[in-house]
């Protein structure tokens, strides 16, 4: 869809300028919908969005302090649920949860399956493990491929960070490698390359807009209010059009 391909959420209902009067709007796009969301801080943080949103306290600004483990938010005028995993890893527990919450017997399965993984694989084991983590998130994928007759995937390439040096006096990236910010690009390169190799629903435009944008951080890792309205506004946007196809 044209909102979410590349540089193109400069423009249309999604622009700087228009996000305000749209996102409320576009709200609608939920009804009737059961969104599953695994991923990490920055998935929470979304997730905490749109709550806050169907709530109608657009402009919160309390959006992140840390992830819960799981979280899940109903609003039964709407008949949407919405359901979050902290599992920022791409392992075994998170194809039990997939398979859980995809198969014949579970209570409601979900229209779509939200997935963002990358930052905590560069942070624990560094950029060696890169071959590793291609292959864990092609189990992911493959899992997630058995669902694809009830549940849309919608993969999101693993956003920026913008920590540059390792002089940076706070967080993790204090005492790890230098040019995290490339780094971090070469694991959202393999999820991206994953998802295309499944054919699934992928997300580029988060991607785009949070790289050249660095102002729009809360810090230097995790999206600040005015970011997360567009995240919202592409995501609902896309909702609304029933689209398969988010890159």
């Amino acid at each position: 869809m044209d909102i979410l391909d590349g540089d193109k959420y400069k423009h249309g209902r999604c622009s700087v300028g228009r996000m305000a009067e749209n996102v409320r709007d576009l709200a609608s796009s939920l009804n009737h919908k059961f969104i599953l969301m695994i991923g990490d801080s920055r998935t929470m943080q979304l997730f905490r969005y749109i709550r806050i949103l169907l709530n109608g306290r657009f402009d919160e600004v309390k959006l992140f302090s840390s992830a819960d483990l799981r979280a899940e938010f109903s609003d039964a005028e709407r008949n949407f649920s919405m359901l979050y995993y902290f599992k920022p890893l791409p392992d075994l527990v998170t194809q039990d949860i997939i398979r859980e919450w995809t198969a014949a017997t579970a209570p409601r399965r979900p229209d779509y399956l939200f997935y963002e993984t990358g930052v905590w694989s560069l942070y624990h084991f560094g950029p060696q493990f890169l071959p590793t983590f291609r292959e864990n998130v092609t189990a992911i994928a493959d899992v997630m491929a058995l669902t694809r007759n009830t549940t849309i995937p919608i993969w999101i390439r693993t956003l920026p960070i913008h920590i540059d040096t390792p002089s940076h006096k706070a967080g993790w990236a204090k005492t790890l490698y230098n040019r995290t910010d490339l780094l971090i690009e070469s694991f959202g390169q393999a999820v991206e390359d994953v998802a295309r190799q499944h054919r699934f629903t992928l997300w580029t435009s988060a991607h785009h807009v949070a790289k050249r944008n660095p102002q729009f951080y809360h810090d230097k890792i995790h999206p600040g209010l005015p970011m997360l309205r567009l995240f919202a506004c592409q995501f609902l946007t896309a909702l609304s059009t029933n689209t398969n196809c988010l890159d």
